[in-house]
């Protein structure tokens, strides 16, 4: 049997979200997604989270036409294997035998964020769905830090990701560590964005801003290889490290 402590900000999550159980769902409905080229065999690709006992940060590259149909097929993946779901704008519990309570359940799972996925046992979830254009996902970056999602499905280097968007100062922090922007293009840290992984960004500026990454020549490579499986290993994010909001 489980056994979980409770916070008060998670009891007060629980009593105020709304009850689900879990089913299975459609996993692939056709979309415009911005890759008129391609829109034919985007459909059915599969997603991989290899998720590793304890925080995993993830995000997603693919999408369906309901955000709460995309939580509910990563529900029903993680089977009995995960504690919780968190977002920016919420969070969901597992309660056992199939049914999640709380307020992230109202929104679903969408391709601009980072969520935090708490499993207590290595597994790895297959989601199916249409592929995202990443030029068509748009993030909102406030001062401060920002929980992001990566929706592109292929590495990327992080100048490339974030070219003409960071200023001096600005911070990325991920599963494998923290990178920091010293200006003209130069990032000392780590260097490649993960497909599968989440993010926080730390914007130096006092403006609002919204993010777009690349989908052109410098993310072209990440489009011909529709229908593949990618797989991305989720490192294990220490409980006293979880980011906060």
């Amino acid at each position: 049997m489980k056994t979980k402590l409770l916070t008060i900000a998670t009891v007060v999550a629980l009593m105020l979200g709304t009850m689900t159980k879990v089913q299975a769902q459609a996993p692939c409905l056709p979309q415009q997604h911005g890759l008129p080229q391609h829109q034919s065999a985007s459909c059915g690709v599969t997603q991989m989270l290899a998720l590793t006992t304890g925080w995993n940060w993830i995000s997603m590259y693919i999408t369906v036409d309901d955000p709460i149909v995309l939580l509910d097929m990563l529900k029903e993946g993680l089977g009995n294997n995960a504690l919780s779901i968190e977002g920016s704008n919420g969070m969901t519990e597992y309660l056992g035998d199939g049914f999640w309570m709380g307020d992230l359940d109202d929104y679903g799972i969408s391709n601009d964020q980072l969520y935090l996925i708490f499993v207590e046992n290595d597994c790895t979830v297959e989601l199916q769905g249409t592929l995202v254009n990443p030029a068509t996902v748009e993030i909102t970056i406030n001062p401060g830090p920002n929980w992001i999602g990566f929706p592109v499905s292929q590495e990327m280097e992080i100048s490339n990701a974030f070219s003409n968007f960071a200023v001096e100062g600005d911070m990325v922090e991920g599963a494998e560590g923290m990178s920091e922007y010293l200006g003209d293009d130069f990032w000392m840290g780590f260097e490649t964005m993960i497909p599968g992984q989440g993010y926080i960004y730390n914007s130096e500026s006092q403006e609002v801003r919204t993010l777009t990454f690349p989908s052109g020549a410098k993310a072209r490579h990440a489009y011909p290889n529709f229908g593949k499986i990618k797989k991305q290993p989720i490192e294990v994010v220490p409980t006293e490290d979880k980011p906060t909001h």
